[in-house]
C-alpha cells in the first residue's frame, strides 16, 4: 500500500510548532546566542577596519561557534517539546532540560551534526570534481565547445538536484536526527533513506514550514511597523526630542553610527541612544521567534518521517 504525500496529522504538528514562541528557556538562549554573535560581527568590522585580518578571522571563528553551539542547544529543548508533544506522557519519566543542561548537552555532542553533514554531502565531491575537469577541459580546442556544450545542462541540473536535497532532507533534518539522539552513521543513513524513498513528502512539509515561518515573520513586521509608527506619533506629541525619522529608524535597528555613516542628519543624545538599544532588543526578537518556530517546525519534520518509517516496519 502507498503511503499518501501528506497527512493530516502531520500538517497539525507544524502548526503546532508555533508553540515554541511560548518556549522561554529555548527564547533566551537564542536571544543570548544572537546577542554574542552581534558583538562578534561588531568586533569583525571593527579588525577589518584596523587592517588586522587575523584577529578578524579569530573573531568570526569565534561568532560560528557561539551561534552553532547555541542554535544546538535551542534545538535540544525543542525536541524535547516536539517529543512530549507527540508521546504525551514519554517526558514524565525523564529529567526536566533546562537551558544549562541543553547548553552542556551541545558543547557535548553538537560536533555530531558537524560530522552528518559532512558524511551526508560527501557523495557530492566525485561530482564537484568532474564538473570542475569539464570546465577545465572546455578550454581545449575543438573538443572543448562540444563538451561544454554537454556537460553544462548535466553539471546546472545536477547541482540544482543537490540544492534541493540540502534544502529539503540534509538542511533541516540533521540537526534533529542529533537532538534526538542518533548517532553520525546512523543519521547518515537514514537521511539517505529518506532522500530515496521520501523526498516528495519531505519537500512537501518543508515548503508548509517555510510557509509557516514567512506567515510569521510578516506578522511580526506588521506588528513592529504599526507599533513603531504609534510610538512615534506619540512621542512627537510629547515632545520628545528626536525627530520622528530618526525614531523609527532606531526602533528598525539602525544606530546612531550606522546613520551618521550614510550621511543622514542625527541629533545624538540621550534619548537617541535609548532607543537605538531598544530597537535592537526588537530586531533581535523579530529574528529570534521565526528562528524558534523553524528549529520547532524541523523536529516536527523529522519525527513526522521517523513515524512513517515505525508504521512501515510493524
Amino acid at each position: 500500500m502507498k503511503e499518501p504525500l501528506l497527512r493530516f496529522p502531520e500538517l497539525q504538528a507544524l502548526l503546532h510548532s508555533l508553540t515554541a514562541l511560548r518556549h522561554r528557556q529555548a527564547l533566551s538562549v537564542l536571544l543570548i546566542t544572537l546577542c554574542l554573535t552581534g558583538l562578534t560581527l561588531g568586533s569583525v568590522e571593527q579588525a577589518l577596519a584596523a587592517d588586522r585580518l587575523a584577529a578578524a578571522l579569530a573573531w568570526g571563528l569565534f561568532g560560528f561557534v557561539v551561534l552553532f553551539y547555541g542554535i544546538n542547544a535551542a534545538g535540544w529543548l525543542l525536541m524535547r517539546d516536539a517529543l512530549a508533544a507527540q508521546r504525551p506522557g514519554a517526558g514524565e519519566d525523564q529529567d526536566p532540560l533546562d537551558a544549562l543542561d541543553a547548553m552542556r548537552a551541545a558543547l557535548g555532542q553538537a560536533h555530531r551534526t558537524l560530522a552528518v553533514l559532512l558524511v551526508s554531502l560527501w557523495p557530492a565531491l566525485p561530482l564537484l570534481v568532474l564538473v570542475l575537469l569539464g570546465l577545465w577541459a572546455a578550454r581545449l580546442p575543438w573538443i572543448g565547445p562540444l563538451l561544454l556544450a554537454l556537460a553544462a545542462p548535466l553539471a546546472v541540473l545536477g547541482a540544482g538536484a543537490l540544492a534541493w536535497l540540502v534544502f529539503a532532507i540534509v538542511a533541516p533534518l540533521a540537526g534533529p536526527a542529533v537532538w534526538a539522539g542518533a548517532g553520525v552513521r546512523e543519521a547518515a543513513a537514514w537521511l539517505r533513506r529518506q532522500a530515496w524513498q521520501r523526498l516528495l513528502t519531505a519537500s512537501l512539509l518543508k515548503l508548509a514550514l517555510v510557509a509557516l515561518v514567512g506567515g510569521v515573520g510578516a506578522i511580526l513586521s506588521a506588528g513592529l511597523l504599526l507599533g513603531a509608527r504609534a510610538l512615534t506619533l506619540l512621542a512627537w506629541a510629547s515632545g520628545l526630542p528626536v525627530p520622528p525619522q530618526q525614531m523609527l529608524a532606531h526602533l528598525f535597528g539602525y544606530t546612531l553610527k550606522a546613520m551618521g555613516q550614510a550621511g543622514v542628519p542625527v541629533t545624538a543624545n540621550a534619548q537617541a541612544a535609548a532607543l537605538s538599544a531598544g530597537g535592537g532588543v526588537l530586531v533581535a526578537l523579530l529574528l529570534v521567534l521565526p528562528m524558534l518556530v523553524y528549529l520547532r517546525g524541523c523536529c516536527a519534520i523529522y519525527l513526522a518521517l521517523r513515524a512513517r518509517d515505525q508504521a512501515v516496519r510493524s
